[in-house]
Parts: structure tokens; sequence; C-alpha cells
């Protein structure tokens, strides 16, 4: 899966979509109320000159539906740069290759569809309203419409349709985000932008036996050390995040007869110096020797997790494990020598810091071993080198995955960071156009009560009257949107859990922020049309029409 259960990220990303367009619809239906209350003279002009019910909606329904495609051709050309961007932005983060962002027919009949649809689906309630008339009223009023009630209404539960989509988005995108910004800082200590990386994988056809693959890293690893600007040089089968083979395995004293009931715990194979390389600093004994790992010197390290879970309040030095191969066949038992601080060793999809043991390469020698320089200029500039030391060795020896520990750090964490930026983009767009479409609500509403407020206002109501009725109907639309967003919000946020790195899905901070910026940004969206009207001058407002 390279890093994340891919298939969860698209489906949640489809549904990001699918808000995202379902809010612009919102807006769009929103803007056709409005001019459907202030057609309703026309409609009813029309209908009295005989046209009927259904001629009324279909001329409504061409013209939502051209409105759609103008807006879709625009979203294509929009579509296009922005695809391209993003995919160049995104190029180097370490996502699988076979994610392509471009657009192909396919794609294109699938906007052209939706465009459609969404002209139609959210032309047909506006339609509808608009040609629901009754002439002698309408005709009666002049210029005023006896249908606003019932559109004002239909009007408020899209604002509140939006903001509760709005708030699920913004929700999501806060999640995704706070978990790369703490799986951007878990590493931090390591260093990992002076550590240059490379794998090395030793045929077994040159390389059948283990002492011949000992004996290569055996020569290799001094040749690397005696390059300048190198202090420091290790070897691991698996680096910090990468995963480890799981191995059963007996604690001396706590046999298990029961195969499958035996414990399991990540192993990797590392070589001496490896945990000082990596700023890991052992908490108790002492680090690999050159010899550890030989018949009668078989020891282990390992972390303060396997120590907590089998060696409770015991101190583990000197007690004795043993693992179990695929056969259920025990190896020999190993003296632990050395405890490492709690570290990750899975990928970021499984968070917790699973028990961890550390094996001697000359105890399980690997084909596959990833060599480690701690540099002090450029790691880049000892890639010539190291690859130069290594062909010395075997000429026919590629280095292959050369990285800085860094960049294999976020390249493990590239879906949060793909992902997470485009979670980012949908709910900045979604939060700008709820506030939008709420904003053009209540324009639109204090337009069409102007001598309302005129009047009241020669009657003797003040300026913060005028401004607390014009704002009591869009705040609480705001907040039930807030609330019925929330309470979906966490609902829908807990299929994101395998996706998220140390956050819960109901992680109040990220609930709280969001809660905060959105409810700025709607009040914001409330209040300057209701300042506006509350600023009118009675004189002009009653003669307005």
């Amino acid at each position: 899966m390279n890093g994340g259960p891919i298939r969860l990220v698209f489906l949640l990303m489809l549904g990001a979509v699918g808000f995202v367009l379902l809010i612009a619809c919102a807006n769009v239906a929103n803007m056709l109320l409005g001019r459907a209350v202030e057609r309703t003279r026309e409609v009813s002009v029309r209908a009295a000159m005989g046209a009927s019910r259904w001629r009324l909606v279909r001329q409504l329904l061409v013209e939502s539906v051209v409105l759609s495609a103008m807006g879709g051709v625009l979203g294509l050309v929009l579509a296009r740069f922005g695809i391209s961007a993003f995919g160049k932005a995104v190029e180097d983060v370490g996502k699988p290759y076979w994610i392509d962002f471009s657009m192909n027919y396919v794609v294109f009949g699938y906007f052209a569809a939706l465009t459609i649809l969404a002209g139609i689906i959210f032309g047909l309630a506006p339609a509808l309203s608009a040609s629901r008339v009754d002439l002698n009223e309408t005709l009666k009023e002049g210029s005023r419409s006896s249908g606003g009630v019932r559109s004002g209404y239909l009007s408020g539960a899209l604002v509140v349709f939006q903001f509760t989509l709005a708030v699920v988005l913004l929700s999501g995108a806060g999640l995704m985000i706070r978990s790369f910004l703490i799986a951007q800082n878990e590493f931090t200590g390591m260093n990992g932008a002076q550590v240059l990386t490379s794998r090395v994988t030793l045929p077994r056809s040159r390389y059948p036996k283990p002492e011949d693959r000992q004996q290569f890293f055996e020569r290799l690893l001094p040749r690397l050390a005696s390059m300048p600007g190198a202090p420091e040089v290790a070897m691991v089968s698996n680096a910090p995040g990468e995963g480890g083979a799981g191995w059963r395995f007996e604690v001396e004293g706590k046999p298990v007869a029961e195969a499958a009931r035996r414990p399991a715990a990540t192993a990797v194979v590392a070589g001496k110096g490896y945990l000082q390389l990596v700023k890991l600093s052992l908490l108790r004994g002492k680090d690999f020797e050159d010899t550890d790992g030989l018949p009668g010197k078989e020891t282990v390290i390992v972390n303060q997790n396997f120590v907590t879970r089998y060696f409770p309040g015991n101190d583990p030095i000197g007690k004795h494990v043993r693992l179990y191969d695929r056969e259920n066949k025990p190896r020999p038992w190993m003296t632990i020598i050395g405890v490492a601080p709690d570290f990750r060793q899975q990928n970021p999809v499984d968070q917790s810091t699973d028990p961890v043991i550390l094996l001697p390469y000359r105890f399980e020698n690997y084909s596959t071993m990833a060599v480690l320089l701690r540099t002090q200029g450029s790691p880049a500039a000892l890639t010539p080198g190291m690859r130069s030391e290594v062909q010395q060795i075997d000429p026919d020896l590629p280095l292959f995955d050369t990285l800085t520990l860094a960049e294999r750090f976020g390249r493990q964490r590239w879906y949060l960071t793909v992902f997470g930026t485009l979670f980012l983009i949908f709910a900045v767009v979604a939060m700008g156009m709820a506030a939008l479409g709420i904003y053009a609500v209540m324009a639109h509403a204090a337009s069409r009560r102007t001598r309302e407020i005129g009047v009241r206002m020669a009657l003797g109501a003040s300026m913060g009257s005028i401004l607390t009725l014009m704002l009591g109907r869009g705040v609480k639309q705001l907040a039930l949107g807030m609330v019925l967003g929330l309470a979906a919000a966490f609902a829908v946020c807990r299929l994101m859990a395998k996706l998220l790195f140390m956050v819960s899905p109901s992680d109040p901070l990220t609930f709280v922020t969001v809660t905060l910026t959105l409810g700025v940004a709607g009040l914001a969206a409330v209040f300057f049309p209701a300042r506006r009207a509350a600023r009118l001058d009675p004189l002009k407002a009653l003669r307005y029409e």
C-alpha cells in the first residue's frame, strides 16, 4: 500500500469533492431562489398570457443548466492548470508512481455529465418555487412577491446545509494537517537531514553463504568510515518507520507450549554503532560489539516497550530470550545486553510503538541492508564516494534507494502530505463558499426589507435594534449549521482513524479550532450586510422600490 490504506484515502477524497460540489450547488440554488423571488411578477405575467407551468419550469431549468455549463467550462480551465501545478508540487514527496494527477476523456465525460446534472437538480427547486404563483395575489401586489416567505425558508435550509458540510470538511482537513505536523516532528531528534542512507543487495548467486555476506560488509563499513566528512557509519535492515520482520519469541522461565500464543516482536538487524548514529542513546546496558552474534555470544538489544511488557519491574539486562523461526523451531538463547528508548519502527498507520528487538548482523544476516552515514557537510556530496567504495569491492553491485534519512521519513508520510494538502484546499474553498452563501442570503434579505427597515427607523427604532433584527436570522442559521456539522464530523472523522498519525478522530483541539475559524468567518459574513442595513437613511429607504 506504500504507506497507507489507499482505497480509504481515495474514497474520502471522493467524498470531499462531493461535499465541495454540493456546497457550490447550494450557493447557486440560493442565487436562483433570490432571482426567482425578484421575477415573480414576470412569471405571473407569462402565466397570465397562457404559459403552462411546465413551460415556465423548462425555461428556468434551461437558464440553470446554461449557468452550470458556463461555470463548468471555467472550472475545466482552472482544473487543468491546477492539476498540473499540484502534480509538480508533490512529485518529489514519495508518492507511488502509479498515482497520476492528470485528466483524460473519461474524466472529462464524468465532469460534463456532473455539470449538466448539477444544473438540473439544483435548478429544479428554484424553478418549481418560481412557477408556483397565485396570479391574483401577485398581480395585485405589484412588484412584491408572495413567494418570499416560502423561498426564504428554503434559502435558510440551504445555508444550514452549506455550513454543515463545511464543518465536516474543515474538521477532516484539520485532523490530516495535525497528523502531518506531528509526523514532521517525530524524528527531529535524529537530525535525519545529515544522515545519508543507501540500500545494498547482495545477490545470492555471488554471496550464497552467510560468511560471504558478513565478509562483504566487514570490508565495506571501514572503507566508508575512512571517507572525509563521514564520522559515523552503521548499517541496519530497516530504518525507523520502515517496519521489520515479525518474530515470535519466548522469555526464559515463561515457556508457551502453543506456537500461536507465543508473543511477537518487530525484529531489526543492526550493526555496531547504529543506535548512536540515529541519536537513540541506550537507557541501560551496552551496544553491540564486533563479535556479537557469533556462537556463544548471541546477544540482543530491546526497546523500553519490550521491557515494560515482558519484564515489568525487573532489570532485563542479563536475561534471556529466544526466537522461533517460521517452522516453529527455536533459535539459540540470546542475552539481553541493552535497552533502547522507544521509537516507532512500523509505518505511520501503525501508531503504537511495538516491542522491538535489535539483532546483531552476525546472528541474522540479510542479503539487503541499508548503509547509513552521518555527514558533516552536504549528504549528496558523499553519494559518488559511497558508490565508488562499494564498486571497488564488487564492480557489478549497484546502490539504490539513496536518500537522506529525513527524506525516508517524508516518503513514509507521502499520503499525509499529498492528501492533507488537498483536504486543506477543499476545506478552505468550502469555508469561503459557505461564508459567501450566507453573506449573499443576508444581503438579499436586507435588500428586500429596505422599506420595512425605513419604516422601523422612522418610528424610532435604533441602529442597534435594526442590527439585532438583521443578525438574528443569520446567526440562528449559522449556529444550527455548526451544531449539525459538528455532529456529522464526529461520525465521519471516525472513518479517517486509519489515516491519522497520533491524533484521535475526536481531537478536541482540532474541533475547537474548526468551530472558531468557521464561526468567525460566518459571523463576518452575517455582520457586514446587517451593519449596512442598520446604516440606511430612513428617507431613502422609504422611497425604495
